[in-house]
């Protein structure tokens, strides 16, 4: 049996010629020096690839990022037709920097993960709420179930004009503006 230095993979692995001849690194357990280098510039290589993608959205024709704003529901979209949220109730969403959302659905306070990807695609993830129970306003509690099923299910978001919109896989949506929480 070969000894796994000295087999095909080992030499390869340390740079070393695959000739068959018997050669120990000076250094075992380390790479060749020219591989250290060659892997140094192709990490370099990488970063610099990815510092250049311009997470800039507007200038690539997409929509702004959304980490570190805040916005209050204006109106839910169902059917083609605009429906205020139940008077006397607040709806509100506010991303983190670290891929949190969270705010209120009119009764209870909620807080999810979101992915922001491509051009103005979104989803939401690990959507949890308070449990409290709310009589009042009326219907409260049916718009917040509705409210937290729409976000399960949204798709794609825009954002001008101060306000953001969010749409579901079924063409229904979420209309905010900025400056919610």
């Amino acid at each position: 049996m070969k000894h796994p230095e000295n087999s095909a993979f080992g030499r390869c692995w340390r740079g070393l010629p695959s000739t068959g001849a018997k050669h120990r690194p000076s250094h075992p357990g380390k790479l060749n020096p020219r591989l250290g280098a060659a892997a140094g510039i192709a990490a370099a290589l990488l970063g610099l690839l990815l510092c250049s993608c311009d997470s800039n959205e507007e200038e690539n024709g997409n929509t702004t990022s959304l980490a570190g704003t805040a916005w209050a529901l204006e109106s839910f979209s169902i059917g083609g037709a605009d429906v205020a949220p139940v008077t006397g109730s607040v709806i509100t969403l506010a991303f983190d920097d670290h891929g949190t959302a969270h705010g209120s659905s009119g009764c209870n306070s909620y807080s999810g993960t979101y992915t922001a990807t491509g051009p103005g695609t979104i989803s939401f993830a690990n959507i949890v709420s308070t449990e409290m129970y709310c009589l009042s306003p009326a219907g409260v509690s049916t718009q917040e179930g509705l409210y937290l099923s729409m976000l399960g299910n949204a798709s794609s978001f825009t954002t001008g004009g101060g306000r953001l919109r969010i749409t579901c896989r079924d063409g229904s949506g979420l209309v905010y503006v900025a400056g919610g929480e």
